[in-house]
C-alpha cells in the first residue's frame, strides 16, 4: 500500500478532488490491549480488513469500545484491556449512507471506464433482465443514484479487495471511512465505526484501564 501522505501529494493534483467534502470531527473511542501514547501509521489495519481498514477502528459507543478492549486484550494475551477516549477530526470522510449521484458519483467511479462493468456488477446495478450498455451509460454520465456501501461494495468487488478499494478512496481525496457497526455481525447494538486513514487525524484525551469486576 502507498503511504497516506503520497495518495494526498497525487490528490492535490486533481482539481475535481475538492467539491464534495464531508468533514467530520467527533469524539470516539478505541478499545486495545495494548497501552502506547500515540496511533502510529506503522501499526495500520491489514489490507484487506474490514471494509479496507485503516489506523484503527473507532465507535461513538462507549460500550462497544469496552467489549472490544476485553477481546483485544484477550487476543493480545496481554490481560489489560484500555479504551481510547479521542478526538477524530477528518477533513473528507467517505460514508456508507451518503447518497453517490451526478459529479459526486463520477469522481469515485475506478478511474479506466474498463472497470465500470465490474463496478456496476459488484454494486448491485447488472439485475436480470437490465440492458447492460444502459446501465453503463448511466453509469458514466453519473445518473444512477447509489448509496456509500454500494460504491465500496463497486469498488472492492463485492467485499473481495478491500484494500483496492480504501487506496482508491484515498487518492479521490478522502482522509477516512464512516459505516454503520454491528450490521455485520448482527450484533444488538447499532453504533457508528469511524476510520481515519491518517493516524495525525487521532487526538488521544484520555486512556483508562479497565478493571475485571471480581465475582
Amino acid at each position: 500500500m502507498k503511504r497516506f501522505r503520497h495518495y494526498l501529494a497525487e490528490e492535490e493534483q486533481s482539481s475535481s478532488a475538492s467539491s464534495h467534502h464531508n468533514p467530520v470531527e467527533v469524539d470516539a473511542y478505541h478499545g486495545s490491549g495494548h497501552l502506547f501514547r500515540k496511533f502510529d501509521q506503522k501499526h495500520a489495519r491489514i489490507p484487506n480488513d474490514h471494509m479496507g481498514g485503516g489506523v484503527g477502528y473507532f465507535t461513538d459507543h462507549h460500550d462497544v469500545s469496552k467489549t472490544y478492549a476485553r477481546s483485544m486484550a484477550r487476543h493480545a494475551k496481554t490481560s489489560t484491556p484500555y479504551v481510547y477516549h479521542t478526538k477524530l477530526k477528518m477533513k473528507n470522510v467517505f460514508d456508507v449512507d451518503h447518497e453517490f449521484h451526478g459529479d459526486k458519483l463520477k469522481h469515485v467511479l475506478p478511474d479506466d471506464p474498463k472497470h465500470h462493468e465490474q463496478f456496476a456488477r459488484s454494486a448491485g446495478l447488472m439485475k436480470p433482465g437490465t440492458n447492460r450498455h444502459q446501465v453503463l451509460n448511466d453509469l458514466k454520465d453519473g445518473k444512477h443514484k447509489l448509496t456509500g456501501k454500494q460504491v465500496f461494495f463497486g469498488l472492492s468487488h463485492g467485499g473481495i479487495n478491500t484494500a483496492k478499494a480504501r487506496e482508491h478512496l484515498i487518492k479521490k481525496g478522502y482522509d477516512g471511512i464512516r459505516y454503520n457497526g454491528g450490521e455485520n455481525m448482527n450484533m444488538a447494538t447499532r453504533h457508528n465505526v469511524y476510520m481515519p486513514y491518517d493516524a495525525d487525524s487521532i487526538k488521544i484525551h484520555k486512556i483508562t484501564q479497565l478493571v475485571n469486576k471480581k465475582k
